[in-house]
Formats: C-alpha cells, sequence, structure tokens
C-alpha cells in the first residue's frame, strides 16, 4: 500500500471524529480539512459519470471500469492541490456521513487506511441528545428521527446501525484500525503512536500538544473540539445516569452486543 494513500475517518457522529481530525492534522505529514463529504461526492460524480461515459464502454464491458478511474482522479487532483498548499504528503478526510458510503469507499479508494472511530453508546447518546436540543440537524440523525419520536430510542438506533457498519467494514476493508474515544483522550500519546505505526508516518515528540497548538482550517465539525486546549477525559461517563425508559429492550440488547464486541466492559 502507497505510503501516501487517502486516510478515512469513520464513526458516529458524537464521537470524537472532529478532534481526531485535528489529531490528524497537527501531524506534519497530513492534511486533514474540515467535513468534505468526500464520499457523498463521489457517490454523485459516479453517478455523472456512469451518464456521460455510457457511450464510452465498449459493448460489453462494464462503464464502470471507465466512470470509477475518472473520479479517483478528479478527487485526487483536488486534494493533492490541498495538501501540497499545505506542505504535507497526505490527505485525511473526516465526515460524520462517510460510514453511508461504504460501497464508493471501497470501490473509489479500495488502497484507503480507514481509522474505525468508536464511543460508548451511553456517552454518545449523552452527547447526540444535548446536541440536537442546541441544533437539530447536521448530525446524521434526520432519519431516524423522522420515523421515530422517541429521541433516545431513535438515536440508540443511530448508533446501532452505525456502529454495526464500522464493524462490518473493519471486517471486510483491507487497512483499518480501531480507534476508541475514550482511550484517545485517556492516553493521547500511547494511541496517537498506533495511528502513526498504522499510517506509517513518524511519531512526533510533542505530537498530543501540536493538536492544540497548530493552526486548524476552522469548518463544519464539534465547536467544543475546536475550542479544547487539552485531551478532556471529563466526558468520559457522562451516560451512565441517562434514564433509558420507554427504549425498547431490543434495541437496548443489540447496543449491549455490540458493546461487547468493541470490547467495553460497561453494557446498559
Amino acid at each position: 500500500m502507497p505510503e501516501n494513500s487517502p486516510v478515512f475517518i469513520l464513526s458516529c457522529a458524537r464521537s470524537g471524529s472532529t478532534l481526531t481530525r485535528l489529531a490528524l492534522n497537527a501531524h506534519p505529514d497530513i492534511a486533514c480539512p474540515p467535513e468534505l463529504h468526500l464520499l457523498t461526492l463521489a457517490q454523485k460524480m459516479l453517478w455523472v459519470r456512469g451518464l456521460i461515459d455510457a457511450d464510452r464502454a465498449v459493448e460489453g464491458s462494464d462503464v464502470w471500469a471507465i466512470a470509477i478511474p475518472e473520479v479517483r482522479r478528479s478527487i485526487d487532483a483536488m486534494m493533492a492541490e490541498y495538501v501540497n498548499r499545505h506542505g504535507k504528503t497526505i490527505w485525511a478526510e473526516k465526515s460524520v456521513t462517510s460510514i453511508n458510503h461504504v460501497d464508493v469507499l471501497t470501490g473509489v479508494f479500495p488502497d484507503a487506511r480507514c481509522i474505525i472511530l468508536v464511543r460508548h453508546a451511553s456517552d454518545f447518546l449523552a452527547s447526540a441528545l444535548e446536541a440536537i436540543t442546541d441544533r437539530p440537524d447536521g448530525y446524521d440523525f434526520d432519519a431516524f428521527l423522522a420515523r421515530e419520536p422517541h429521541k433516545a430510542t431513535a438515536l440508540l438506533q443511530y448508533w446501532n446501525d452505525r456502529t454495526s457498519r464500522l464493524l462490518n467494514l473493519e471486517n471486510d476493508f483491507a487497512a483499518t484500525l480501531r480507534l476508541r474515544y475514550e482511550d484517545l483522550v485517556t492516553d493521547p500519546d500511547a494511541h496517537l503512536g498506533r495511528l502513526a505505526t498504522f499510517l506509517n508516518v513518524d511519531m512526533p515528540d510533542d505530537w498530543s500538544r501540536r493538536v492544540f497548538t497548530e493552526p486548524h482550517q476552522a469548518g463544519p465539525g464539534d465547536a467544543k473540539a475546536y475550542a479544547s486546549r487539552a485531551f478532556d477525559r471529563q466526558r468520559i461517563g457522562r451516560g451512565k445516569a441517562l434514564e433509558l425508559t420507554g427504549v425498547p429492550r431490543t434495541a437496548v440488547r443489540q447496543t449491549n452486543r455490540l458493546l461487547d464486541a468493541l470490547g467495553y466492559d460497561r453494557q446498559l
């Protein structure tokens, strides 16, 4: 796998993806801009190229054999310009919608390195309930909230669905690293070291400090992460006191099975 192959952060919303994006962007070799929704863009570009390239396909051949390389070249060129402008060599992307487009990821970016970022369901739930009170949209929760009026149930269903997808990707994709939010904020040096090894980049001695001192391009993402000055472990365990009255036991049982698969001791 090329040392400069792209990097994707895939996670549920409200799971520390903005913090992880800032950590990658603070590395001297990695440029990770704000959410670009590149896989959503690639999906739309494939649809367009599939139509306009249809007449180029030789009879019996697959139009996607033409369309996919064209889409990849377009995105690579755009991101290469961004990387070069920032004096770096690797581009990374984090968007909360990325996990919705695994088929695009595997088709257009089979050489990508994927960081599978997870967070305990109860802490996710506490953060998500707080977030939609302040701003109800922009977190990829819409489809679940639209069909389920009980907010905690809808959000837990979202976590179950997206976490199942993350685990499937981990099983099926060539290059993945699972990173737990709790581990990153509790022992940042150790887990940034794991990231460095996975991405085959040097580990700066001051990487954990650089996360909060290097300039970052502002954009969509968790405002609290942008305002942070250190890794904050105070948010671990905030969901322990949540009242789950009204949440179906079937959803809770699925959550607990996934928590067990992720190596969490505490269940709902």
